[in-house]
């Protein structure tokens, strides 16, 4: 990207000012300003999503800033891309786009400007057609009372992207006196990094939606919300085929509402789960992960059910579970037994920087008795923690993820401690691929999909 040095007014004042600014250049001049974004001046994008393009100062003393906020910005052609300058507001929503922030708004090439006290500088626009755009799920039926994420998807350098938080959801009206709300409703919501959108069930009845991006003349194919009553609730093993769990270890039972017309929803975070001998099997053990249960003392087998859908208490009373649907009980047996040796998966494995690689752990129990995998219930290392770390939490402990962007190998380590202190480990070691080309990776924040930019 080219710096122009060139000084449109007069400034001085402003100028020193600006340097002054952030401790940036003590009061020096800025000399030049530079866009950041894009290759020899210019930048693709694609139809409807908004890249946050970023401005840095170069001042006489050496140093530089981050003003992107400070600068002006303008587009030359408004139908091809706009540009965000704290004057644009987000189509139903109580904010602006900000300073920088691009607008792909339809397929064709334009140039963007920006000026900071006198500086400019210039980028040239080619936005890319956006593909087809649907809905994901294409149908679906959910639970009176339930939520589930539900997303507009479309297709960008060959792959599906979630396009939500661009998004502005509309339903057509169903027949009779109900109203589309009366039925469901959908609203963009964070969920971890990205922004999807959130479907509640109301009332029984089937609604058709549609996602309409902002700022461009493009929707997503139509789709069919059902809302009804569940038949029932199922719960699912983590391990299937198994009744039985190692004492101190832990397994998901993962709830699904089961509709007549055959469709199913995950119930994930919905429902009570309720055990018949919580000294056997613990529920409700582990805040983050509700569907987790915990093997206590040896026994049982102690029973575990879901419910949804109970009603609300009073205040100062017990959840009435007779009010809900509930699941056909799930038996677990607690058994005590004597881990004799670990296995840890994939099997000398390779990955990139800026990837993550999950590792399963399988423990050998009583000399060959029976195997159980005890991912949650071991310890995870790696040789050095300056190549690559595991996760800091309970549900990543096992996620493994190169820190240092160079070609290396890292050894991973598994251990158990057993009741008499002994530990039993397991090792793989890991090749370490260095990432692709700056340039590249780079592209991938153009898209404007970035959360920090939606």
């Amino acid at each position: 990207m080219r710096q122009i040095g060139k000084t449109l007014i007069p400034a001085i004042a402003a100028t020193l000012l600006l340097g002054a600014c952030d401790g940036l250049g003590d009061g020096n001049r800025p000399e030049s300003i530079e866009i950041a974004q894009g290759e020899d001046g210019i930048l693709e994008v694609t139809e409807c999503t908004r890249p946050q393009l970023s401005i840095r100062a170069f001042f006489s003393d050496g140093s530089s800033g981050d003003f992107s906020t400070r600068a002006n910005w303008r587009s030359t052609d408004e139908s091809v891309v706009r540009i965000g300058d704290g004057d644009i507001a987000i189509p139903g929503r109580d904010t602006f786009v900000p300073r920088g922030q691009l607008i792909a708004v339809a397929p064709g090439t334009a140039s963007v400007y920006a000026n900071l006290i006198g500086l400019e500088d210039r980028l040239d626009i080619v936005v890319n057609e956006l593909g087809e755009i649907s809905i994901d799920p294409a149908e679906s039926t959910t639970a009176t009372g339930s939520t589930r994420l539900i997303n507009t998807v479309g297709e960008i350098d060959g792959e599906e992207v979630i396009l939500s938080g661009l998004t502005q959801w509309m339903f057509e009206d169903p027949e009779g006196d109900a109203s589309a709300e009366d039925i469901a409703t959908i609203e963009n919501v964070a969920v971890g990094n990205l922004t999807n959108g959130l479907l509640t069930g109301v009332g029984e009845g089937e609604v058709v939606a549609s996602g309409v991006l902002d700022f461009c003349d493009r929707a997503s194919s139509a789709t069919t919300v059902r809302v009804a009553e569940p038949q029932a609730i199922e719960l699912r093993r983590e391990y299937e085929g198994s009744t039985q769990l190692v004492s101190g270890t832990t397994e998901f039972m993962y709830p699904f509402a089961l509709f007549e017309n055959g469709d199913e929803q995950d119930l994930e975070g919905q429902v009570i789960f309720s055990s018949s001998d919580d000294e056997i099997v613990a529920v409700g053990a582990f805040g983050t992960a509700p569907s987790l249960i915990l093997a206590g003392i040896a026994g049982g087998p102690a029973e575990v059910t879901a419910t949804f859908g109970a009603d609300e208490p009073e205040d100062g009373e017990d959840i009435d579970l007779s009010t809900g649907i509930t699941s056909a009980p799930v038996p677990v047996t607690v058994v005590d037994a004597t881990l004799t040796s670990l296995d840890i998966t994939p099997d000398t494995p390779t990955v990139m920087f800026g990837d993550t690689l999950e590792f399963v752990a399988t423990g050998t129990f009583d000399s060959g008795a029976f195997t159980q995998p005890i991912t949650r219930s071991v310890g995870w290392r790696t040789d050095d923690s300056s190549v690559a770390q595991f996760g800091i939490t309970f549900l990543t402990a096992n996620r493994f993820a190169p820190v240092l962007d160079e070609a290396g190998q890292s050894i991973v380590t598994a251990t158990y401690t057993l009741e008499d202190d002994s530990v039993v480990e397991a090792t793989e070691t890991v090749t370490i691929e260095p990432s692709v080309d700056e340039d590249e990776d780079e592209s991938s924040d153009e898209t404007g999909l970035n959360p920090d930019q939606i």
